[in-house]
């Protein structure tokens, strides 16, 4: 499968997680009794994951969030307008300001900034939402902007504070060690691809006494010389051996030892002839 197929499955994955999701918590929230005060939407969450996978692709997740959430709830046309534009725009600045500026490396060395992140993503989808339906409700007339946007704020932070807690918790797995979740794709293929075919050379390259620079190695460092060479020797074990050598050399040694019997024979008959 190619890079740009398996881009486009992944992200529909996602897509069609996030709507199902909507679906069955809309369904239990107007549904059973238990739940009437609870609305959860992973919406923004997974807008996160997929944008740190695939870049600003991942906003077709949001998109259809919002469609999903208008169409299951039988929203007005300006609900639609809202909950897309809405979420379309809070999540796009928010990955351009976390994800972007302040960069995925930070992030994922500190998971507070993720959370923070999180934070500032339904807070800025939440404003763009009540923001934009509150002016095409009043934009003829039926009412006070100001007045329908602070009950639309308030109402929109009423229903999502559930889902901002879950959003935490499915936020904290997603960026743990043993996660594959919040990686960035195009780097994950090429390290498994990488990894296929080096093998056990990727562990000498990530080792810490590796360096790439030549010329430059010290003496209990590997370099690419080590690699083609077989790596079967450090320097340090160059450096015992070369004693070794010197103190067989210094001692009781032989040169015939190294030749075969047949050959030791040879010698001897030609020092013989030429005697």
């Amino acid at each position: 499968m190619s890079l740009k197929k398996y881009r486009t499955v992944d992200i529909l994955i996602f897509t069609a997680i996030t709507v199902i999701f909507e679906l069955l918590n809309f369904v239990a929230s107007t549904k059973f009794n238990d739940f009437k005060l609870i609305f959860m939407s992973y919406t923004v969450v997974m807008s996160i994951i997929v944008i740190y996978r695939w870049g600003l692709r991942g906003l077709i997740v949001p998109a259809f969030g919002a469609v999903a959430a208008c169409l299951i709830a039988k929203g007005t046309w300006q609900h639609y307008l809202a909950y897309i534009f809405g979420n379309l725009t809070g999540v796009l600045i928010g990955a351009l300001l976390f994800q972007y500026w302040i960069g995925r490396e930070k992030l994922q060395k500190h998971r507070l900034i993720f959370v923070g992140y999180l934070f500032a993503d339904f807070a800025l989808v939440i404003f763009f939402r009540a923001l934009i339906f509150s002016f095409l409700s009043t934009v003829g007339g039926n009412g006070a902007f100001i007045d329908t946007f602070i009950v639309s704020i308030k109402a929109l932070f009423v229903q999502d504070a559930m889902s901002i807690v879950i959003s935490i918790i499915i936020l904290f797995i997603s960026t743990s060690k043993k996660s594959q979740l919040m990686v960035r794709m195009v780097d994950y293929i090429k390290d498994v691809q990488d990894d296929k075919k080096l093998g056990d050379l990727r562990e000498i390259k990530r080792n810490e006494k590796f360096n790439s620079d030549n010329p430059f190695t010290e003496f209990d460092e590997m370099d690419n010389g080590y690699i083609l060479d077989g790596g079967t020797l450090s320097h340090d074990q160059l450096n015992e051996l070369n004693e070794m050598m010197n103190q067989e050399i210094e001692g009781d040694f032989d040169p015939m030892d190294i030749l075969t019997s047949k050959e030791r024979k040879d010698v001897e008959e030609e020092k013989d002839g030429t005697n």
